[in-house]
């Protein structure tokens, strides 16, 4: 961590959480005086560490945004990184994108390329069946012509239509 920034993981309420502890990524950056970020979380999860080589807290991990997480119907957390790196090897996939339409249902977009058989297709499906459907959630697969980009221009891969505010006191176990 730089001395001239102030790093904290935080819960949903700003509440320190120590080291070890996954929490929101809440930055204080010391030396912009024009326009300063004061206990700014920009929406990524993190954990610290104490590093006994270097001798410092330093950030371990980041392991995705607020944004990107699924929330299971008995308020697990999933992410969905690991999901995101077997879709990328399947073969004759050229685009992708997982949706989280509500607690119980996920659609999973594919745009289709040369290569793409019954076969990888049966081994997005066996994946999702071990990793998300045995969680309570049905996965619907629709093939399109093409993933929208956002507003901002950008290609998500993961969207969420349940609340960060529900995902979050989930992750932090509030009700």
């Amino acid at each position: 961590v730089d001395e001239h920034v102030i790093v904290e993981i935080t819960n949903n309420r700003g509440e320190p959480l120590g080291l070890n502890r996954l929490g929101l990524i809440t930055v204080t950056d010391l030396d912009n005086y024009g326009m300063p970020f004061i206990r700014y979380q920009n929406g990524d999860l993190g954990v610290l560490t104490y590093d006994d080589e270097i001798k410092r807290i330093v950030l371990k991990r980041i392991m995705g945004r607020t944004t990107e997480l699924i929330l299971t119907p008995t308020n697990r957390i999933l992410v969905p990184l690991a999901f995101i790196s077997i879709y990328r090897k399947v073969k004759g996939v050229r685009q992708f994108q997982i949706v989280q339409d509500d607690l119980h249902t996920i659609t999973i977009k594919l745009v289709k390329s040369n290569g793409f058989t019954q076969v990888e297709f049966n081994k997005i499906v066996n994946f999702n069946k071990a990793y998300i459907e045995k969680h309570g959630i049905s996965v619907n697969y629709t093939f399109v012509e093409k993933i929208e980009v956002d507003p901002t221009g950008k290609y998500s891969l993961f969207k969420s239509r349940i609340s960060t505010d529900k995902l979050l006191r989930a992750l932090f176990k509030e009700d």
